[in-house]
This record gives structure tokens, sequence and C-alpha cells, in this order.
């Protein structure tokens, strides 16, 4: 890893509450896909309402916080994990698209009331934080033990890393939306020219 310990032992704090917050809200994430909330008025849905908002409310806290010690680390610890001004301006962005389409999500559905569109933000807030957390891993150890092994200039693959950990799964669930929205769209036409006929 292009890390050294010194940063670690210079900003433990920093790094600890990124990792573990970043990590809650990771299994925020996972928890609330069992709590939708319906638009029943039965007690469970009110229980499962609640539920939901309680966790959403965690998952904000959570990775907003968790994003912010990250960011602040990779600026103050020699430009994300020495990867130069590039690198932590792909952390920052990496942050800033898993922590903007949450408050939107929290704005849509306080302010608009609209929860078809905090479902839709919210998904592409979990979408950059899955890519963060885990596909960044993937990419990132397989490039470094591939590539590092013949190459000594490892930087701008590092960089580039970071910037596919969350553009990659964005764009990949941009992509499933607009392919599964066109093919009920041509379903119910069909059905209704039927019907017309």
């Amino acid at each position: 890893h292009p890390q050294s310990r010194e940063p670690f032992r210079r900003h433990p704090a920093l790094i600890y509450a990124h990792i573990y917050l970043s990590a809650a809200a990771l299994f925020l994430a996972l928890a609330q896909t069992s709590t939708t909330p319906t638009t029943s008025t039965t007690p469970n849905a009110w229980h499962s309402q609640r539920r939901h908002t309680i966790l959403g409310w965690l998952y904000l806290v959570c990775l907003t916080l968790g994003a912010a010690a990250g960011v602040t680390y990779a600026w103050l610890q020699g430009y994300g994990s020495d990867g130069g001004v590039g690198a932590s301006v792909a952390f920052t962005g990496l942050a800033l698209a898993g922590v903007v389409p949450a408050w939107l999500a929290l704005w849509c559905v306080l302010v608009r009331r609209d929860r078809a569109a905090h479902g839709l933000w919210m998904s592409r807030s979990v979408a950059a934080l899955w890519g963060a957390s885990v596909f960044f891993r993937v990419l990132a150890n397989t490039y470094l033990v591939w590539v590092a092994r013949v190459s000594a200039d490892i930087y701008p693959g590092w960089v580039a890393m970071i910037w596919m950990s969350w553009v990659v799964p964005v764009a990949a669930l941009e992509l499933y939306r607009t392919l599964t929205a066109s093919a009920p769209t041509t379903g119910v036409v069909a059905t209704r020219t039927t019907k017309a006929d």
C-alpha cells in the first residue's frame, strides 16, 4: 500500500472515526432494506416507519461524520495516500458522492414529501458508499498487487482507482434504472393499446 504508517500515528482519531463510522453507515444501509416503510395504517406499518426513520438518521450522521473524517485525513496526511492533490480531490469526490445524495434524500422526504425521489437519492448514496468501501478495495488491492510489481510510478493508477470506485457503481445504478424503467413502460403502453382496441 502506498500509505506509510506515520500518518496513522499522527492522526489516529481521524482514521479510526472514518473507519468505524463509515462501516456503521454501510451496515445501516443494509438494515434499511428490511425496513422500507409502507403506506398502510396498521400498527406494524407504523413500527416499520419508525425503524426506517431512526436507521435513516443514524445512517446520515455516521456517513457524514465518517466522510468528513476521511476527507480531512486525506488532505492532512500528505495528499491522499501520497498520491498528490489529485488523490485528495478524488477522495473528496468519493465522499461527496455518498453524502450529497443522502442529504438530498432527506430534503426530498422532509420538504418535498416525495418518497420516490427520496428512495432514488438514497440508492445513489448507498451505491457510492458500497463503491467506496468494497469496490475501491478490490480495485486498489488488485492494482497494487499486479501493477506495483512492474512499475515504480503507481500513483496515476492509484488516483484512477479512487475515481472509478464510485463513478462505476453510480453509473451502473443509473444504467440499471434506465433499462428497468423502459421495460415496464413499454408493457403498460401495449396493454392500454390492447384495451383501447
